[in-house]
């Protein structure tokens, strides 16, 4: 697993405008805290959370193969995806004690 903060800059051009002349493709993206890449050639980054909190709850951005970002997806605080398979997600975390566990998520459609 990649660990670090990274940016990848990304500059606009006139056909990635609006009809209203504003950028619809930001100029950077936010930082990546980890990342992993699924067998099936998914690859999940976490974003560091706003203000660096790391009780906050993580948000990832899983980009398909073809580099198409495909869903957003938050993960309970504390908790840190580290594999996919499917629709099957394994994390890790730490109880109140600094017990490590390792827990499964099954994704299911988006919530209203």
């Amino acid at each position: 697993m990649t660990r670090g903060s990274a940016f990848c800059p990304r500059t606009a051009n006139s056909s990635d405008t609006s009809a209203t002349g504003e950028s619809i493709i930001p100029g950077y993206y936010p930082p990546v805290r980890s990342l992993f890449v699924t067998h099936e050639g998914r690859v999940w980054l976490r974003l560091d959370s706003e203000g660096g909190d790391d009780d906050a709850a993580d948000e990832w951005v899983v980009v398909g193969p073809d580099g198409t970002p495909e869903f957003r997806i938050g993960a309970p605080p504390g908790v840190t995806f580290k594999a996919a398979h499917g629709d099957r997600v394994w994390g890790t975390g730490k109880t109140e004690m600094d017990i490590p566990y390792i827990v499964l998520y099954e994704l299911g459609p988006a919530r209203n």
